[in-house]
């Protein structure tokens, strides 16, 4: 997932038959007083929390089954800074750091 300026900020992997996401963060991250909260975009356009990441250190996050059928090329994960216990609508409401499609490789 890329930042705006174009550098990467997190490696992720969908594993476990697509029913686990192994983000990696490639760089020291600062979010004083925040979380940064992992999003689906799906076909709707609408996003769906997957759960928040921890600024230091590699998290699994377990995909909801309802949204595993979602995790397919193109489909567009984002992070946003939200409130240290995530977003408190439901929806984004900090700003993204970082997004990108999923790809095939």
């Amino acid at each position: 997932l890329e930042q705006s300026n174009g550098s990467l900020a997190f490696s992720v992997t969908l594993q476990g038959n697509g029913r686990q996401l192994l983000f990696v963060p490639t760089g020291k991250s600062d979010w004083p007083d925040r979380s940064a909260e992992v999003w689906i975009i799906t076909a709707d356009g609408k996003p769906r929390s997957l759960g928040l990441l921890d600024d230091a250190t590699a998290v699994t996050l377990a995909v909801p089954a309802g949204l595993a059928p979602a995790l397919t090329p193109g489909a567009v994960l984002a992070i946003s800074l939200e409130p240290r216990t995530g977003s408190p609508t439901g929806l984004p409401t900090g700003p993204v750091i970082a997004q990108g499609k999923i790809i095939a490789l």
